[in-house]
């Protein structure tokens, strides 16, 4: 469904346990292989390395899911990876559990990525907010500073809308 806030998905109990599994399955591997997330995710909030990783895998999901594009199974971390391919774009889906959150991203710059997207997690719900091509998204006036350091980050009102 699209509604004027998004496209609403509705993800069922199994998706919802495979998002959570390959979520800390994505902790393990990373904990294993010595990889600290702090080096290159933005972590700014209350919530653990684990809800985070386990919110992107629903975003990842939901987007795949809504747009019939392949879902990315690997629990390993690739650096410079993306998480779906969408009409030739390399997307990386950002999530948020925040209902007034942004499209936020760190300041290391992954060059594979063509648009960054936004989804909100609420519970089995997940809305795809809207889009930002790479060249709209980084760029310094988009630089803000939030929690501990400098981020780009965009208010979801700048965000395109997802066309059906």
């Amino acid at each position: 469904m699209y509604y004027e806030s998004g496209i609403e998905v509705k993800l069922h109990q199994n998706e919802m346990l495979l998002c959570r599994m390959i979520g800390s399955l994505r902790v393990l591997s990373s904990t294993n292989n010595n990889f600290k997330k702090s080096e290159t995710n933005v972590k700014r909030g209350q919530k653990s390395q684990l809800e985070y990783d386990i919110d992107g895998v629903l975003g990842e999901y939901a987007f795949c899911k809504h747009f019939n594009v392949w879902f990315n199974f690997d629990v390993r971390y690739v650096p410079n990876s993306w998480d779906a391919m969408l009409l030739g774009k390399r997307f990386d889906i950002k999530s948020t559990d925040k209902p007034n959150g942004g499209l936020l991203d760190g300041m290391k710059i992954n060059e594979n990525i063509d648009v960054y997207a936004l989804a909100f997690i609420n519970g089995d719900t997940v809305t795809l907010k809207g889009y930002l091509p790479r060249h709209e998204f980084i760029k310094d006036e988009n630089i803000q500073f939030v929690a501990n350091g400098n981020v780009y980050l965009v208010s979801e009102d700048k965000l395109k809308r997802f066309k059906r």
